[in-house]
């Protein structure tokens, strides 16, 4: 049975893959600010309701003012690499540019909590869900 921090690394590369997908499906068939605004309004919503879930178990919310900064200014790098990632697939990204854009990208999304795993391994869990994203956005 893996680990937990395994569970969630897998978890995060199954995100990962369908934020690649749905950013390839969608970003021709809509603005890219548009589509960065709707990304983050259903990533509010979805994120409400784990931390209210997480709440209603017992889990403690806690806020620092220094942790709220530093998350503020992530939000801003999610935001670009959002938006720039819908421009370059509307523009026609393809083969190699969607590798790194897709390793960019899980790198700024990855929240990197203190963890017994290495961050090596977390990435080596989740390389099967990418291949595979990978695979399917190469193709036209």
């Amino acid at each position: 049975m893996p680990t937990s921090a395994a569970l969630f690394a897998l978890l995060s590369g199954a995100s990962a893959a369908t934020w690649t997908i749905c950013l390839k499906l969608g970003s021709t068939k809509i603005n890219a600010a548009l589509g960065a605004m709707v990304i983050a309004a259903v990533a509010f919503l979805v994120n409400s309701v784990a931390m209210l879930t997480m709440r209603a178990h017992g889990h403690e919310i806690l806020l620092k003012q220094d942790a709220f900064w530093v998350l503020a200014f992530a939000g801003v790098a999610a935001a670009g690499v959002d938006i720039f990632a819908l421009l370059a697939y509307e523009r026609g990204l393809r083969g190699a540019g969607a590798d790194r854009l897709l390793a960019f990208a899980r790198r700024s999304h990855q929240r990197r909590p203190n963890l017994r795993v290495e961050p090596a391994a977390l990435w080596a869990t989740a390389q099967p869900l990418r291949y595979a994203a990978l695979a399917w956005a190469k193709t036209p």
